[in-house]
């Protein structure tokens, strides 16, 4: 199935339409519910899976998706004026084609698409469940919401073209978009303060994240390891972490992905991603165990599904890194 449409900047309307949903309205949501053939096998009803939208304020849509589709869908859509997508992928078949650039798998993680204009494919697969959390913020919510300087300056949404993955890929973001997904998904009516202070929160973490790398590319830190050429090389090593996070290949077999030495691997590594391997495994298995919070796990079953022996390991792991232990953290998505 082919879509094409111009309509991105009202949500998910465009793709809901060809899907052949029916929308409701509750409040302020747009549900766009899908036919029962469309069911996710991870929905408790029968119901179909489904694609919800909200609006808070002008050039803002907050977006949650939980379906599955029975044959491909290419999805073609614009943005205009300029727009940046930001979205927690928590499983699906995705790929992102890009004018000018090579087409990219949509993994588990967190995602940026600047749009300018163009005209963006969004291929989503058949026969596996897609779900994902997102936020499309324009020019006009940024001219409303963020007054005077905003970091080193005002702030403009071409800057966001200058992102990089660990500016936005990183566990404090992903208990966000966990917040998010509940307050979406949720009966109860959320005040339009809540989903904008959410995007501005959202906006100062990844910014924060922008400054702590400017500091270090400042003292010639950042980059000083990792030549171009080698590059390529490291972002292979990530995407193998990324696949086997919850049990890693040891630092001499990445070493052998990457075609260097192991000290070497260790410098790089850091020089493009901003932390050490042992950390980005951690941040992995972290962001991943705030995921599982909604799926009805035990503690025990989150522990041995992230990669930990067990449960009280993991919780002293997980309250390092969110400041609040498992139930603490699953109490305060609800």
């Amino acid at each position: 199935m082919i879509v094409e449409t111009n309509e991105y900047s009202l949500g998910s309307s465009g793709l809901a339409k060809h899907l052949g949903c029916k929308e409701t309205r509750d409040g302020d949501a747009h549900i766009y519910c899908l036919p029962p053939e469309y069911n996710d096998y991870y929905t408790s009803d029968r119901s179909g899976g489904y694609l919800l939208d909200t609006h808070p304020s002008p050039g803002l849509v907050a977006s949650y998706a939980r379906f599955m589709v029975k044959e491909a869908v290419t999805y073609s859509y614009k943005v205009e004026p300029m727009g940046v997508w930001v979205c927690s992928v928590e499983r699906g078949n995705i790929t992102v084609i890009e004018p000018g650039k090579r087409a990219r798998r949509l993994r588990r993680g967190i995602y940026v698409l600047v749009h300018r204009g163009q005209t963006v494919k969004l291929i989503i697969g058949a026969d596996e469940p897609v779900w994902w959390t997102s936020v499309l913020v324009c020019d006009e919510f940024i001219a409303a919401h963020v007054r005077g300087n905003f970091m080193d300056g005002p702030f403009q949404l071409a800057e966001a073209l200058q992102w990089q993955s660990q500016h936005y890929n990183t566990p404090d973001l992903v208990v966000v978009f966990e917040q998010l997904k509940y307050a979406l998904r949720g009966e109860a009516r959320i005040p339009h303060l809540y989903y904008e202070g959410k995007m501005l929160e959202i906006l100062a973490i990844i910014l924060r994240n922008v400054q702590y790398q400017k500091k270090f590319s400042a003292e010639g830190i950042w980059n000083r390891f990792a030549a171009w050429r080698e590059r390529g090389n490291v972002w292979q090593v990530k995407e193998v972490l990324d696949e086997n996070f919850q049990h890693p290949p040891s630092i001499e077999q990445l070493a052998i992905v990457a075609k260097m030495g192991v000290t070497k691997l260790r410098k790089c590594f850091k020089a493009c991603f901003g932390v050490s391997i042992g950390s980005y495994v951690h941040q992995e298995k972290m962001k991943q165990a705030a995921r599982l919070m909604s799926h009805g796990m035990t503690m025990q079953e989150i522990a041995a599904a992230v990669g930990y022996e067990s449960a009280g390991k993991f919780a002293t792991a997980f309250k390092k890194t969110y400041g609040m232990t498992p139930r603490e953290f699953k109490k305060s998505l609800f």
